[in-house]
């Protein structure tokens, strides 16, 4: 692998664990300092700091790899998109008509990468 890529995939795997740590240290900070509603709002969104790491770096990654691999992410982002779509629909539905209980939202976001890391290696069986 070339250095380039093992940098934005080292930057990646950084930022997600920043996001796992910001997440802990989000909620322990609020529920044990109990802060004015301003101050809870930016402890709460202090992960996104991380998401934002992320974001950069996967626009870095993405830039630096050859076409091939750029079509196989793309595609695999596809997939997710449309995977992620159906799931959240398909659960709001449940909720709407049949009044399951309400999800967090954060869970597409997640949703969204865990398919997308998923379908990577069903796409890139392709082109082999």
């Amino acid at each position: 692998m070339p250095p380039k890529l093992r940098y934005y995939l080292w930057q990646l795997a950084i930022s997600m664990l920043l996001y796992v740590i910001l997440v802990l240290a989000s909620i322990l900070l609020v529920n044990a300092l109990h802060p004015v509603p301003a101050l809870r709002t930016a402890l709460a969104l202090l992960p996104l700091a991380a998401v934002i790491w992320e974001v950069l770096a996967l626009r870095g990654f993405l830039g630096a790899v050859d076409e091939l691999a750029l079509r196989m992410h793309l595609q695999a982002f596809a997939v997710a998109v449309l995977v992620t779509s159906l799931l959240s629909v398909g659960y709001g539905l449940l909720q709407l008509i049949a009044h399951y209980p309400p999800v967090n939202a954060i869970w597409a976001f997640i949703s969204l990468d865990a398919i997308w890391a998923l379908s990577l290696p069903f796409v890139a069986r392709r082109y082999r």
